[in-house]
């Protein structure tokens, strides 16, 4: 289930105290936010900006030394409603698959992420209930807030690996950037499992219409008290198609 905290109400910022130290689970939506500016009253985002379904397909430069592309692919709702968003990524012209989210609408018109599958790791994580990461809007001075369990697959023999807790935050932050129309939302999916921690934090600018235009995100794993690995990505649209 989601909560969304009104402009003016705090939320506690929940400590991560376990660790794991075998598994790196990508989310593919989260980043480092360096904006310090006041965020300006009255921006509103919706979750359709964001996270729609429907056939499109977006291509990113940037990754780590900046000469990376990164394909997402939106793909069509099922019968059920749920939709996939698969991120591939690499040197132009040999893409592979990362990681894929599946997606689907609350009642209310928010977004959910019921499955996450990490290619690399051969891995899904499996959120019960369903993982909240946007109301179907989300406004300036307030937070919105997710919590499920969470339970890791290994898809070659889906035997259980790990359990835990995930957490989304989200929340609109200053666009540095001043673009008239433009917003800024940072969001982190903090996922704590029986021997480690893994924090992905995400900023994205996003054009009403015209979806995510930019990307700062980062990626945090500890066992314990120790940071096990790091690792900061920026991203630049380049194409896309709506």
């Amino acid at each position: 289930m989601g909560r969304w905290y009104p402009p003016g109400v705090s939320l506690r910022h929940c400590t991560v105290c376990s660790a794991w130290i075998a598994v790196m689970i990508g989310s593919g939506c989260a980043s480092r936010s360096t904006a310090t500016a006041p965020v300006e009253p009255g921006v509103l985002l919706r979750a359709d900006d964001v996270y729609a379904p429907g056939r499109a397909v977006r291509e990113f430069n940037g990754g780590r030394g900046g000469r990376e592309t990164q394909r997402r692919v939106t793909g069509e709702p099922d019968e059920s409603g749920a939709w996939e968003l698969q991120i591939l990524s690499g040197m132009s012209g040999e893409l592979k698959p990362v990681r894929s989210l599946i997606l689907a609408r609350a009642e209310d018109g928010g977004v959910l992420l019921l499955r996450l599958r990490d290619e690399a790791e051969g891995t899904v994580m499996v959120f019960t209930p369903p993982l909240a990461l946007l109301p179907p809007k989300l406004e300036s001075g307030g937070v919105f807030e997710g919590r499920a369990k969470a339970e890791v697959v290994r898809i070659r023999d889906r035997t259980i690996a790990d359990r835990g807790t995930a957490l989304s935050h989200a929340e609109i932050v200053a666009d540095e950037s001043g673009t008239p129309g433009r917003i800024a939302w940072k969001s982190s999916l903090v996922f704590t499992l029986s021997v480690a921690s893994i924090t992905r934090e995400m900023v994205q600018s996003v054009e009403p219409g015209a979806g995510v235009i930019a990307e700062q995100n980062s990626l945090r794993v500890k066992a314990g008290p120790f940071t096990v690995r790091s690792a900061d990505e920026t991203w630049t649209v380049v194409r896309g198609d709506q």
